[in-house]
């Protein structure tokens, strides 16, 4: 897989078939919210949100500049917190940035705004072809929805597709995380 490049398709759940990729590896409680991108920047060696530092600048930082309108997030999985700058999806494919951020930053930003946000349950499951599928149970207002998407190292690979996989949904920009958040908090207020 090209460093910084996500390469995922998606799909719905069939909801007839048996939940097997609940039999999982790996499970894990997700809440991100997505923030204003064009309060991202670099200062000092630092990426900061306004005035919150956040992380120091690394490698990728640099790449932050090359595209205006990031889909940006902060991701509380678990214990870890990561802030992700995603660019604009072309069929399967974005450019996607992440750096592990301390959890007090985020919630120092999460209190700025009434940030659009979503909440699941992460399934992560592995095909008979060793393909790692990370499967999302939705919460809240989004309870009931489940989506399940896998990163491969190419657009061309040959996915082996499990028997409980539904409708695919890739490039369907409706059904992006970031859109669902965005569609739940236009619907609060």
């Amino acid at each position: 897989m090209q460093e910084n490049l996500e390469i995922e398709r998606r799909f719905f759940i069939d909801e007839q078939a048996p939940k097997n990729w609940q039999k999982c590896l790996s499970k894990s409680k997700i809440m991100q919210f997505y923030i204003d991108s064009s309060q991202i920047h670099l200062a000092d060696e630092m990426i900061y949100y306004g005035s919150i530092e956040l992380a120091h600048a690394d490698e990728k930082s640099r790449l932050i500049s090359t595209f205006e309108n990031w889909t940006a997030r902060i991701r509380y999985k678990d214990e870890t917190t990561i802030l992700t700058l995603k660019g604009k999806r072309r069929k399967s494919t974005a450019m996607e940035l992440e750096w592990l951020i301390e959890r007090a930053k985020g919630e120092e930003i999460y209190v700025l705004d009434d940030f659009p946000f979503v909440e699941k349950t992460r399934y992560e499951w592995q095909g008979e072809d060793e393909i790692l599928w990370e499967i999302d149970e939705f919460e809240g207002e989004l309870a009931g929805l489940v989506i399940a998407e896998v990163e491969l190292p190419s657009e061309d690979y040959t996915v082996q597709i499990p028997s409980w996989i539904g409708r695919e949904i890739t490039g369907e920009g409706s059904w992006s995380n970031a859109s669902l958040a965005r569609t739940l908090k236009h619907q609060r207020n």
